[in-house]
């Protein structure tokens, strides 16, 4: 559908809108893997809208080339937890 092909051929995706029962995870493992590898993925909406366990596999395996949160499902990881992804989003910078 629309939305299939929107993630197959956008650079960037930019989430904006409210959490609800639709929304919850609707950015998941199978999602990221209709992107672009290079595709990079912003989320100022609420933080349960991206998976982050996904999101995490997706930025370590190179699936996605980058992400930018403004929000996540937790706020306060513990320091193992915060290095780990921190370790993830620099590895796409280089």
């Amino acid at each position: 559908g629309d939305f299939d092909s929107l993630l197959e051929k956008s650079d960037i995706i930019s989430l904006h809108f409210p959490l609800s029962d639709k929304s919850r995870n609707l950015i998941d493992i199978n999602t990221m893997k209709k992107m672009k590898n290079t595709a990079l993925l912003i989320n100022v909406a609420r933080g349960p809208v991206v998976n982050q366990q996904a999101l995490y596999e997706a930025l370590v395996y190179g699936n996605l080339a980058g992400a930018g949160l403004d929000v996540m499902i937790k706020e306060n990881f513990s320091e193992e937890t915060y290095k780990e992804f921190s370790k993830a989003l620099e590895e796409c910078l280089k």
